[in-house]
């Protein structure tokens, strides 16, 4: 399940591109998840794991998650180019976001009005928060 072949993509949709293949795994937990004009297909069950940061979210920030968008970044070849996930369906965590890394990754996050750049080295198995207003005022990536 973890891992991914170079030759795996998920199609987003860029500004004055259009939908572009970009190398990835991706696997969507909970309820339907709506991105780049498509909806990512639900995997058949939820893992325990996914249940449990749920619970721990939801306990800790006061908010009902219930979705889980996983993209997998197996290898230095798989990425995710800089974006904002400003989707109105997130509701209630339109401001809190997280994610969960399988291997170590460079993450870069980008104040979209002073474009400064902050470069974090993630290290496996990290479990990370983004809070209030970060996808209002940031941009991030997972680059090759």
């Amino acid at each position: 399940i973890w891992d991914a072949s170079e030759k795996e993509y998920v199609k987003v949709k860029v500004p004055k591109m259009g939908f572009v293949n970009q190398p990835r795994k991706t696997l969507c937990y909970g309820v339907a998840y709506k991105y780049s004009g498509q909806t990512h297909p639900l995997e058949k069950e939820t893992p325990v794991y996914v249940e449990q940061l749920f619970k721990v979210t939801n306990t800790m920030f006061e908010v009902n998650t219930n979705n889980c968008l996983m993209n997998i970044y197996s290898n230095g070849y798989h990425s995710i180019s800089a974006h904002s996930d400003d989707e109105e369906q997130m509701g209630d965590l339109a401001d809190v976001y997280c994610w969960s890394i399988g291997a170590p990754r460079k993450a870069v996050f980008r104040n979209k009005k002073t474009l400064e750049k902050f470069v974090i080295e993630i290290p496996e198995g990290l479990y990370v928060m983004r809070g209030p207003n970060f996808q209002r005022d940031f941009t991030h990536e997972f680059p090759k």
